[in-house]
């Protein structure tokens, strides 16, 4: 999927894919950048929880695995144990959204490091058709008053309607939750609206979870949502 997905998408710079053998050599040379997938945890979480993808800059002083490298930026892109498959249809947006976010990077004279954003024209402009849920990424149990939006902007679904809506790069926006599958003190959840059409973010909110507040989105998320402005 990372093979084929990446020559749709990526175009700011060439590009090839190497082993993790090459990796090791290579990633002491400052001429190269790396993409690759990283585990990471949050606050007291005694494992890894979620996957990111993220780039690095090479580094002659890298140690092992990504530390010592120059980190540009990163995204959260699946559970740490995979997820349930949809992570594949979402690559080709969340590899987008580092190469966004690394355009945005080259003007600048300092860089945090810090995970993708959403372009300010994308958050709050007008979206586009409408919004197209998994009722499988709610973090509460739904029934028809709490879904029910002015002018029906949000439609709840199954995840086969929302992988459908991305591959078939529909223009409207979905929603796509990366969370832990087995969520810890301290696990975070991240939940996206993203434009299968052109594969940018609008909308990324992290938030903690807990056995009273777990993954997926919220009431008031959605509630938020149907009072955005739509394209017309």
């Amino acid at each position: 999927a990372y093979r084929s997905k990446a020559q749709d998408v990526w175009h700011i710079s060439p590009f090839e894919f190497c082993t993790a053998a090459q990796f090791e050599q290579r990633k002491k040379s400052e001429d190269y950048y790396f993409i690759v997938i990283t585990d990471n945890s949050f606050g007291k979480e005694t494992s890894a929880g979620i996957k990111f993808l993220s780039m690095y800059k090479g580094n002659p002083k890298a140690g092992e695995g990504v530390e010592g490298l120059y980190k540009i930026t990163s995204v959260p892109f699946c559970g740490a144990g995979w997820g349930d498959g949809r992570e594949s249809a979402f690559l080709p947006a969340m590899l987008n959204a580092v190469q966004q976010q690394a355009l945005s990077i080259l003007g600048r004279e300092f860089n945090i490091g810090d995970v993708v954003r959403v372009k300010g024209s994308n958050a709050l402009g007008g979206w586009p058709g409408k919004i197209i849920l998994a009722d499988s990424d709610l973090a509460f149990t739904a029934d028809s008053k709490t879904l029910s939006s002015p002018g029906g902007a949000i439609s709840i679904t199954d995840s086969d309607t929302v992988i459908e809506a991305m591959e078939n790069r529909e223009n409207c926006l979905v929603g796509y939750v990366v969370a832990p599958e087995a969520p810890e003190k301290g696990s975070v959840c991240f939940t996206y609206l993203i434009n299968p059409a052109t594969c940018e973010l609008h909308y990324m909110h992290r938030r903690n979870i807990s056995p009273s507040s777990p993954a997926g989105f919220t009431k008031a998320e959605l509630k938020g949502f149907a009072l955005h402005s739509f394209e017309k």
